[in-house]
């Protein structure tokens, strides 16, 4: 889920990709997102209108949950 770190509003329609495979998603209504790839280190890009792009080197073997700043 992607939210706005200081107000906690949700950040409808932003995209989230990783770089490595070049895959990603758009958020919901809600700030959430899905992308199904395979365990890895990979880097995490967030962007939204307005705020800066947000990245971090993350290693999927569980769920994360990331906040985005403006």
């Amino acid at each position: 889920m992607l939210k706005d770190i200081t107000t906690g509003e949700f950040l409808i329609g932003s995209n989230v990709y990783l770089k490595e495979l070049m895959k990603g998603a758009s958020t919901n209504t809600y700030g959430f997102y899905s992308i199904t790839v395979p365990e890895g280190e990979y880097n995490f890009v967030a962007s939204y209108v307005g705020y800066k792009d947000y990245t971090e080197k993350i290693k999927l073997d569980k769920n994360i949950k990331n906040k985005c700043q403006s």
